[in-house]
């Protein structure tokens, strides 16, 4: 096994309460939407349109 992998999944982390990051994510898959779920609250009419150039966006925020 790589030793990065091992390093970053399976070993357990003082600061997971000496869990491992495979542990963590199993925990809270169970407790996290699926994306059925997310699809169907998803208002399309709520997302704000956006400009791809960063400066212009600012701006036509501030025109609101």
């Amino acid at each position: 096994m790589n030793g990065n992998i091992f390093t970053i999944w399976y070993r357990p982390y003082l600061s997971l309460g000496g869990k491992t990051p495979v542990d963590i994510c199993h925990e809270l898959s169970s407790q996290k939407s699926f994306w059925g779920e997310i699809e169907l609250n998803y208002d399309i009419t709520k997302e704000p349109i956006r400009e791809q150039n960063f400066v212009i966006d600012q701006v036509l925020k501030k025109l609101k």
